[in-house]
Protein backbone atom coordinates (compact mmCIF):
# COMPACT_ATOMS: atom_id res chain seq x y z
CA UNK A 1 0.00 0.00 0.00
CA UNK A 2 1.47 3.35 -1.05
CA UNK A 3 1.42 6.38 1.22
CA UNK A 4 1.96 10.14 0.77
CA UNK A 5 3.43 12.26 3.58
CA UNK A 6 2.99 16.05 4.02
CA UNK A 7 5.24 17.96 6.38
CA UNK A 8 6.34 21.60 6.47
CA UNK A 9 4.84 22.30 3.06
CA UNK A 10 6.56 19.30 1.37
CA UNK A 11 4.90 16.14 0.08
CA UNK A 12 6.70 12.82 -0.33
CA UNK A 13 5.21 9.89 -2.16
CA UNK A 14 4.31 7.38 -3.09
CA UNK A 15 6.19 5.55 -0.31
CA UNK A 16 5.86 2.15 1.32
CA UNK A 17 5.03 2.03 5.07
CA UNK A 18 8.53 0.70 5.82
CA UNK A 19 10.10 3.66 3.97
CA UNK A 20 7.94 6.14 5.88
CA UNK A 21 9.01 4.67 9.22
CA UNK A 22 12.66 4.72 8.17
CA UNK A 23 12.44 8.39 7.14
CA UNK A 24 10.75 9.30 10.41
CA UNK A 25 13.43 7.45 12.42
CA UNK A 26 16.21 9.28 10.53
CA UNK A 27 14.56 12.64 11.05
CA UNK A 28 13.96 13.24 7.34
CA UNK A 29 10.27 13.78 8.05
CA UNK A 30 9.75 16.26 10.87
CA UNK A 31 6.77 16.18 13.19
CA UNK A 32 4.02 17.13 12.92
CA UNK A 33 3.18 15.44 9.63
CA UNK A 34 0.11 14.03 7.90
CA UNK A 35 -0.33 10.85 5.87
CA UNK A 36 -2.60 10.11 2.92
CA UNK A 37 -3.37 6.96 0.97
CA UNK A 38 -4.40 8.72 -2.26
CA UNK A 39 -2.25 11.88 -2.25
CA UNK A 40 -5.32 14.13 -1.89
CA UNK A 41 -6.83 13.76 1.58
CA UNK A 42 -4.32 13.88 4.46
CA UNK A 43 -5.06 12.89 8.00
CA UNK A 44 -3.59 11.48 11.18
CA UNK A 45 -0.46 9.39 10.57
CA UNK A 46 -1.44 6.89 13.19
CA UNK A 47 -4.62 5.78 11.46
CA UNK A 48 -3.07 5.62 7.97
CA UNK A 49 -0.05 3.64 9.10
CA UNK A 50 -2.26 1.28 11.06
CA UNK A 51 -4.40 0.65 7.96
CA UNK A 52 -1.29 0.03 5.86
CA UNK A 53 0.15 -2.55 8.25
CA UNK A 54 -1.30 -6.04 7.83
CA UNK A 55 -3.80 -6.71 10.53
CA UNK A 56 -3.05 -9.74 12.62
CA UNK A 57 -5.80 -12.27 12.43
CA UNK A 58 -7.36 -12.57 15.81
CA UNK A 59 -8.25 -16.07 16.83
CA UNK A 60 -11.94 -16.40 17.73
CA UNK A 61 -12.53 -16.60 21.42
CA UNK A 62 -13.57 -20.08 22.54
CA UNK A 63 -17.24 -20.38 23.46
CA UNK A 64 -17.87 -19.92 27.14
CA UNK A 65 -18.60 -23.16 28.90
CA UNK A 66 -22.15 -23.31 30.30
CA UNK A 67 -22.26 -22.66 33.98
CA UNK A 68 -22.87 -25.82 35.95
CA UNK A 69 -25.70 -25.58 38.40
CA UNK A 70 -24.77 -26.75 41.87
CA UNK A 71 -26.30 -30.05 42.85
CA UNK A 72 -28.57 -29.59 45.82
CA UNK A 73 -30.75 -32.14 47.53
CA UNK A 74 -34.33 -31.08 48.08
CA UNK A 75 -35.25 -32.38 51.53
CA UNK A 76 -38.99 -32.03 52.16
CA UNK A 77 -39.82 -30.15 55.30
CA UNK A 78 -43.20 -30.26 56.90
CA UNK A 79 -45.05 -26.96 56.69
CA UNK A 80 -45.39 -25.16 59.99
CA UNK A 81 -48.71 -25.34 61.69
CA UNK A 82 -51.22 -22.59 61.37
CA UNK A 83 -50.54 -21.47 64.90
CA UNK A 84 -46.90 -20.83 64.08
CA UNK A 85 -47.62 -18.71 61.06
CA UNK A 86 -47.56 -14.97 61.22
CA UNK A 87 -50.75 -13.49 62.64
CA UNK A 88 -53.01 -12.29 59.86
CA UNK A 89 -55.07 -9.16 60.22
CA UNK A 90 -58.81 -9.40 60.54
CA UNK A 91 -60.63 -8.84 57.23
CA UNK A 92 -62.78 -6.17 58.72
CA UNK A 93 -59.92 -4.38 60.39
CA UNK A 94 -59.01 -1.18 58.58
CA UNK A 95 -55.46 -0.79 57.25
CA UNK A 96 -53.36 2.29 57.39
CA UNK A 97 -51.84 4.02 54.38
CA UNK A 98 -48.58 2.04 54.78
CA UNK A 99 -50.33 -1.26 54.13
CA UNK A 100 -50.07 -2.51 57.73
CA UNK A 101 -52.82 -2.65 60.28
CA UNK A 102 -52.87 0.21 62.79
CA UNK A 103 -51.79 -2.22 65.48
CA UNK A 104 -48.50 -2.92 63.64
CA UNK A 105 -47.78 0.80 63.29
CA UNK A 106 -48.27 1.59 66.95
CA UNK A 107 -45.25 2.30 69.06
CA UNK A 108 -44.05 -0.10 71.68
CA UNK A 109 -42.56 -3.53 71.62
CA UNK A 110 -44.32 -6.26 69.69
CA UNK A 111 -45.70 -9.23 71.57
CA UNK A 112 -43.38 -12.23 71.60
CA UNK A 113 -43.92 -14.71 68.78
CA UNK A 114 -44.97 -18.15 69.82
CA UNK A 115 -42.44 -20.89 69.06
CA UNK A 116 -43.67 -23.51 66.60
CA UNK A 117 -44.48 -26.85 68.15
CA UNK A 118 -41.99 -29.63 67.62
CA UNK A 119 -42.68 -31.80 64.61
CA UNK A 120 -42.22 -35.50 64.83
CA UNK A 121 -39.70 -36.95 62.32
CA UNK A 122 -41.24 -38.39 59.21
CA UNK A 123 -41.30 -42.09 58.98
CA UNK A 124 -40.72 -42.08 55.24
CA UNK A 125 -37.06 -42.01 54.16
CA UNK A 126 -35.82 -38.83 52.54
CA UNK A 127 -35.55 -38.77 48.76
CA UNK A 128 -32.37 -40.07 47.18
CA UNK A 129 -29.75 -37.40 46.75
CA UNK A 130 -27.50 -37.17 43.73
CA UNK A 131 -24.00 -37.64 45.01
CA UNK A 132 -21.23 -35.78 43.18
CA UNK A 133 -18.45 -37.99 41.81
CA UNK A 134 -15.69 -38.51 44.29
CA UNK A 135 -12.72 -36.25 43.73
CA UNK A 136 -9.42 -37.79 42.85
CA UNK A 137 -7.25 -38.68 45.77
CA UNK A 138 -4.78 -35.95 46.57
CA UNK A 139 -1.26 -36.56 45.37
CA UNK A 140 1.40 -37.35 47.95
CA UNK A 141 3.06 -34.43 49.61
CA UNK A 142 6.34 -35.09 47.80
CA UNK A 143 4.66 -35.08 44.40
CA UNK A 144 2.65 -31.94 45.19
CA UNK A 145 5.76 -30.09 46.24
CA UNK A 146 7.68 -31.06 43.10
CA UNK A 147 8.47 -28.04 40.89
CA UNK A 148 6.89 -27.80 37.43
CA UNK A 149 8.89 -29.32 34.57
CA UNK A 150 11.42 -26.87 33.11
CA UNK A 151 10.79 -25.31 29.75
CA UNK A 152 12.27 -27.11 26.78
CA UNK A 153 15.74 -25.69 26.08
CA UNK A 154 16.78 -24.72 22.60
CA UNK A 155 18.35 -27.61 20.79
CA UNK A 156 20.48 -25.27 18.70
CA UNK A 157 22.78 -22.64 20.16
CA UNK A 158 23.98 -19.49 18.45
CA UNK A 159 27.25 -19.31 16.54
CA UNK A 160 30.54 -19.67 18.45
CA UNK A 161 32.24 -16.38 19.36
CA UNK A 162 35.14 -16.85 16.92
CA UNK A 163 36.93 -19.39 14.76
CA UNK A 164 37.93 -20.20 11.21
CA UNK A 165 35.69 -20.56 8.16
CA UNK A 166 37.57 -23.73 7.21
CA UNK A 167 35.94 -25.42 10.23
CA UNK A 168 32.59 -23.56 10.23
CA UNK A 169 31.26 -22.45 6.86
CA UNK A 170 29.23 -19.21 6.56
CA UNK A 171 26.16 -21.34 5.79
CA UNK A 172 26.62 -23.19 9.07
CA UNK A 173 27.10 -20.00 11.09
CA UNK A 174 24.08 -18.34 9.44
CA UNK A 175 21.94 -21.40 10.22
CA UNK A 176 22.98 -21.53 13.89
CA UNK A 177 22.06 -17.86 14.38
CA UNK A 178 18.77 -18.14 12.46
CA UNK A 179 17.67 -21.35 14.21
CA UNK A 180 18.42 -19.88 17.64
CA UNK A 181 16.61 -16.63 16.71
CA UNK A 182 19.63 -14.75 18.00
CA UNK A 183 20.74 -11.20 17.33
CA UNK A 184 24.13 -9.60 16.91
CA UNK A 185 26.88 -9.00 14.36
CA UNK A 186 28.57 -11.80 12.41
CA UNK A 187 31.92 -10.77 10.91
CA UNK A 188 33.21 -12.93 8.05
CA UNK A 189 36.73 -12.49 6.71
CA UNK A 190 39.00 -9.59 7.56
CA UNK A 191 40.26 -6.34 6.14
CA UNK A 192 38.78 -4.83 3.01
CA UNK A 193 37.46 -8.25 1.93
CA UNK A 194 35.48 -8.75 5.13
CA UNK A 195 31.72 -8.56 5.62
CA UNK A 196 29.50 -7.64 8.56
CA UNK A 197 26.02 -9.19 8.82
CA UNK A 198 23.66 -7.78 11.46
CA UNK A 199 20.93 -10.14 12.74
CA UNK A 200 17.79 -9.43 14.71
CA UNK A 201 15.74 -12.39 15.99
CA UNK A 202 17.56 -14.66 13.56
CA UNK A 203 16.84 -12.54 10.45
CA UNK A 204 19.53 -10.47 8.66
CA UNK A 205 18.73 -6.75 8.76
CA UNK A 206 21.87 -5.13 7.32
CA UNK A 207 25.09 -6.11 5.51
CA UNK A 208 28.14 -3.91 5.01
CA UNK A 209 31.58 -4.24 3.46
CA UNK A 210 34.49 -1.84 3.07
CA UNK A 211 35.15 -3.13 -0.44
CA UNK A 212 31.64 -2.29 -1.73
CA UNK A 213 30.19 0.81 -0.10
CA UNK A 214 26.59 1.86 -0.55
CA UNK A 215 27.56 5.21 -2.08
CA UNK A 216 29.62 3.59 -4.83
CA UNK A 217 26.74 1.22 -5.52
CA UNK A 218 24.28 4.11 -5.90
CA UNK A 219 26.66 5.88 -8.27
CA UNK A 220 26.94 2.72 -10.35
CA UNK A 221 23.13 2.47 -10.50
CA UNK A 222 22.90 6.10 -11.75
CA UNK A 223 20.91 7.02 -8.64
CA UNK A 224 23.55 9.43 -7.40
CA UNK A 225 26.15 11.68 -8.98
CA UNK A 226 29.78 11.10 -8.06
CA UNK A 227 30.26 14.78 -7.21
CA UNK A 228 27.30 14.74 -4.84
CA UNK A 229 28.68 11.62 -3.15
CA UNK A 230 32.10 13.20 -2.66
CA UNK A 231 30.54 16.31 -1.15
CA UNK A 232 28.36 14.21 1.18
CA UNK A 233 31.36 12.13 2.31
CA UNK A 234 33.27 15.30 3.11
CA UNK A 235 30.33 16.76 5.03
CA UNK A 236 29.20 13.57 6.83
CA UNK A 237 31.77 10.75 6.65
CA UNK A 238 29.79 8.51 9.02
CA UNK A 239 26.53 8.53 7.01
CA UNK A 240 26.82 10.23 3.62
CA UNK A 241 23.67 8.59 2.25
CA UNK A 242 21.62 9.91 5.16
CA UNK A 243 22.98 13.39 4.54
CA UNK A 244 21.98 13.16 0.88
CA UNK A 245 18.47 12.08 1.81
CA UNK A 246 18.16 14.97 4.22
CA UNK A 247 19.28 17.42 1.52
CA UNK A 248 16.69 16.09 -0.94
CA UNK A 249 19.21 14.84 -3.53
CA UNK A 250 18.03 11.24 -3.10
CA UNK A 251 14.44 10.08 -3.57
CA UNK A 252 13.54 7.79 -0.64
CA UNK A 253 10.93 5.93 -2.71
CA UNK A 254 13.57 4.95 -5.29
CA UNK A 255 16.30 4.44 -2.68
CA UNK A 256 14.65 1.67 -0.66
CA UNK A 257 14.73 -1.02 -3.41
CA UNK A 258 18.36 -0.15 -4.11
CA UNK A 259 19.23 -0.53 -0.43
CA UNK A 260 17.71 -4.00 -0.41
CA UNK A 261 19.45 -4.97 -3.65
CA UNK A 262 22.82 -3.81 -2.33
CA UNK A 263 22.42 -5.69 0.98
CA UNK A 264 21.35 -8.94 -0.71
CA UNK A 265 24.31 -8.80 -3.08
CA UNK A 266 26.72 -8.41 -0.17
CA UNK A 267 25.04 -11.26 1.70
CA UNK A 268 25.51 -13.57 -1.29
CA UNK A 269 29.23 -12.78 -1.53
CA UNK A 270 29.67 -13.18 2.24
CA UNK A 271 28.17 -16.69 2.24
CA UNK A 272 30.53 -17.80 -0.54
CA UNK A 273 33.65 -17.27 1.58
CA UNK A 274 35.64 -20.46 2.26
CA UNK A 275 38.66 -19.21 4.22
CA UNK A 276 39.45 -16.65 6.86
CA UNK A 277 38.45 -15.82 10.42
CA UNK A 278 34.98 -15.14 11.75
CA UNK A 279 33.60 -13.58 14.93
CA UNK A 280 30.12 -13.27 16.39
CA UNK A 281 29.15 -10.47 18.80
CA UNK A 282 25.65 -11.08 20.25
CA UNK A 283 25.62 -7.64 21.94
CA UNK A 284 25.95 -5.62 18.70
CA UNK A 285 22.81 -3.75 17.66
CA UNK A 286 21.35 -3.38 14.19
CA UNK A 287 22.08 0.04 12.57
CA UNK A 288 19.15 2.49 12.55
CA UNK A 289 18.84 2.12 8.77
CA UNK A 290 18.51 -1.68 8.96
CA UNK A 291 15.37 -3.56 7.93
CA UNK A 292 14.48 -7.27 7.36
CA UNK A 293 16.06 -8.42 4.11
CA UNK A 294 13.65 -11.34 3.67
CA UNK A 295 12.63 -14.68 5.11
CA UNK A 296 15.66 -16.10 6.91
CA UNK A 297 15.74 -19.58 5.35
CA UNK A 298 14.65 -18.39 1.91
CA UNK A 299 17.77 -16.20 1.76
CA UNK A 300 20.00 -19.12 2.75
CA UNK A 301 18.51 -21.53 0.19
CA UNK A 302 18.73 -18.90 -2.57
CA UNK A 303 22.43 -18.40 -1.81
CA UNK A 304 23.10 -22.15 -1.96
CA UNK A 305 21.70 -22.34 -5.50
CA UNK A 306 24.52 -20.05 -6.71
CA UNK A 307 27.34 -22.24 -5.40
CA UNK A 308 29.76 -23.64 -7.99
CA UNK A 309 30.49 -27.35 -8.26
CA UNK A 310 34.26 -26.83 -7.97
CA UNK A 311 33.98 -25.28 -4.52
CA UNK A 312 31.43 -27.85 -3.39
CA UNK A 313 33.67 -30.71 -4.52
CA UNK A 314 36.45 -29.33 -2.32
CA UNK A 315 34.13 -29.11 0.68
CA UNK A 316 32.57 -32.57 0.22
CA UNK A 317 35.56 -34.45 -1.18
CA UNK A 318 35.99 -36.51 2.02
CA UNK A 319 32.34 -37.64 1.76
CA UNK A 320 32.60 -39.11 -1.75
CA UNK A 321 32.42 -42.75 -0.62
CA UNK A 322 29.80 -42.20 2.08
CA UNK A 323 26.06 -42.49 1.60
CA UNK A 324 23.89 -39.49 2.62
CA UNK A 325 20.59 -40.25 4.35
CA UNK A 326 17.92 -37.62 5.06
CA UNK A 327 17.19 -37.51 8.80
CA UNK A 328 15.19 -34.30 9.28
CA UNK A 329 12.36 -32.35 7.74
CA UNK A 330 12.98 -29.90 4.92
CA UNK A 331 9.52 -28.34 4.87
CA UNK A 332 10.64 -24.91 6.09
CA UNK A 333 13.21 -24.61 3.27
CA UNK A 334 10.62 -24.17 0.47
CA UNK A 335 12.51 -26.31 -2.02
CA UNK A 336 11.69 -26.41 -5.72
CA UNK A 337 9.95 -29.37 -7.35
CA UNK A 338 13.31 -30.70 -8.63
CA UNK A 339 14.96 -30.41 -5.22
CA UNK A 340 12.00 -32.09 -3.54
CA UNK A 341 12.22 -35.00 -5.98
CA UNK A 342 15.97 -35.35 -5.35
CA UNK A 343 15.29 -35.79 -1.63
CA UNK A 344 14.05 -39.30 -2.42
CA UNK A 345 17.56 -40.35 -3.49
CA UNK A 346 19.04 -39.52 -0.09
CA UNK A 347 18.17 -42.89 1.47
CA UNK A 348 21.65 -44.09 2.51
CA UNK A 349 21.84 -46.82 -0.14
CA UNK A 350 24.31 -45.28 -2.61
CA UNK A 351 27.47 -43.31 -2.08
CA UNK A 352 27.73 -39.63 -2.93
CA UNK A 353 29.97 -40.32 -5.92
CA UNK A 354 27.38 -42.74 -7.32
CA UNK A 355 24.57 -40.23 -6.83
CA UNK A 356 26.50 -37.46 -8.60
CA UNK A 357 27.02 -39.61 -11.71
CA UNK A 358 23.47 -38.80 -12.86
CA UNK A 359 22.35 -35.98 -15.10
CA UNK A 360 21.20 -33.87 -12.13
CA UNK A 361 24.48 -34.10 -10.24
CA UNK A 362 25.02 -30.35 -9.83
CA UNK A 363 21.61 -29.72 -8.26
CA UNK A 364 22.01 -32.78 -6.04
CA UNK A 365 25.46 -31.68 -4.89
CA UNK A 366 24.16 -28.23 -3.86
CA UNK A 367 21.24 -29.83 -2.04
CA UNK A 368 23.49 -32.28 -0.18
CA UNK A 369 25.81 -29.48 0.94
CA UNK A 370 22.91 -27.33 2.17
CA UNK A 371 21.22 -30.15 4.08
CA UNK A 372 24.52 -31.20 5.62
CA UNK A 373 25.19 -27.69 6.98
CA UNK A 374 21.64 -27.59 8.37
CA UNK A 375 21.93 -30.91 10.29
CA UNK A 376 19.49 -32.68 7.99
CA UNK A 377 21.80 -35.51 6.80
CA UNK A 378 23.38 -38.60 8.33
CA UNK A 379 26.46 -40.05 6.63
CA UNK A 380 27.00 -43.80 6.65
CA UNK A 381 28.53 -46.62 4.63
CA UNK A 382 26.50 -47.46 1.51
CA UNK A 383 24.64 -50.76 1.39
CA UNK A 384 26.74 -52.01 -1.54
CA UNK A 385 29.93 -51.54 0.47
CA UNK A 386 28.44 -53.31 3.49
CA UNK A 387 27.38 -56.29 1.38
CA UNK A 388 30.79 -56.63 -0.32
CA UNK A 389 32.53 -58.60 2.51
CA UNK A 390 29.70 -61.14 2.58
CA UNK A 391 29.81 -61.55 -1.19
CA UNK A 392 33.60 -61.93 -1.10
CA UNK A 393 33.40 -64.63 1.59
CA UNK A 394 30.80 -66.53 -0.40
CA UNK A 395 32.95 -66.36 -3.56
CA UNK A 396 36.15 -67.64 -1.87
CA UNK A 397 34.62 -70.46 0.23
CA UNK A 398 35.32 -74.03 -1.13
CA UNK A 399 32.44 -75.60 -2.97
CA UNK A 400 30.95 -78.83 -1.50
CA UNK A 401 31.85 -82.11 -3.30
CA UNK A 402 29.55 -83.03 -6.10
CA UNK A 403 27.21 -85.94 -5.42
CA UNK A 404 27.80 -89.18 -7.44
CA UNK A 405 24.66 -90.00 -9.45
CA UNK A 406 23.08 -93.40 -8.66
CA UNK A 407 21.77 -95.61 -11.51
CA UNK A 408 18.06 -95.75 -11.89
CA UNK A 409 16.69 -99.38 -11.67
CA UNK A 410 14.71 -100.74 -14.67
CA UNK A 411 10.97 -100.97 -14.16
CA UNK A 412 9.41 -104.44 -13.61
CA UNK A 413 7.31 -105.80 -16.48
CA UNK A 414 4.38 -108.06 -15.57
CA UNK A 415 4.98 -111.65 -16.73
CA UNK A 416 8.67 -111.00 -17.38
CA UNK A 417 11.66 -112.45 -15.60
CA UNK A 418 11.97 -111.72 -11.97
CA UNK A 419 14.39 -109.08 -10.95
CA UNK A 420 17.68 -110.46 -9.54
Amino acid sequence: MDLWVRSNGKIWGPLSPVTVEMMVDHGLIQAPFEVSTDGLVFGSPRGALADAAPAAAEAPAPPAAPARRPVTAAIPVAPPPAAASAPASHPAEPRAAGGLPPRAQSSGPLPPRAAPPSVAPRSTPPPRMRVAPAAAAPAPAAAAAAPPPPTRPRAIQAAPPNGRLEAHSPFRLYYLIAAAEAGGKLTLGEGAAGFEIFFKQGTPHAVSSAAASLGDFLVGQNALAAADLAAAVAASPADPVGALMASGKLDPAALFPLLQQHALGLLQHALLLERGPFAFDPAALVPPSGFPLGQRFDLLVAASRRLERTGLSRRLGHRAEQAPRLTGSAGELRLTALETRLLGQLDGRRSLSALLAGAEGDALLRLVFLLGELDRLDWQAPLAAAAAPAALAAATSPAPPAAVPRPTPAPLVPGGPAAP
